[in-house]
């Protein structure tokens, strides 16, 4: 994971940290969509090997778009602290 680095001539504060909100936001909703298709055993009647291979994979599916959550998080603490840290130094002068 690696975070953009705010510098004058690039994105804003605000702009990268709402972009990454939404970003979040989104795949949180599509997260919650995919938990709706969590797979029940009464449709897999006669084949409970099956089912345990559905929900290894519905699990699965659900754990990549967590990561893909958890990263977009640290992205955004990441430029969280490099504002801190700019706003830090400019009071410092």
């Amino acid at each position: 994971m690696l975070a953009p680095k705010l510098n004058l001539n690039g994105t804003s504060y605000n702009e990268l940290m709402e972009k990454y909100a939404g970003a979040i936001e989104r795949i949180t909703e599509a997260a919650h969509a995919v938990q709706e298709t969590c797979p029940h055993g009464r449709d897999f009647v006669g084949r409970e090997t099956g089912f345990h291979i559905a929900m290894a994979n519905h699990s699965a599916r659900l754990q990549k778009l967590n990561e893909i959550i958890e990263d977009l998080e640290k992205i955004r603490t990441d430029i969280d602290d490099q504002y801190a840290e700019s706003q830090r130094i400019k009071g410092k002068r």
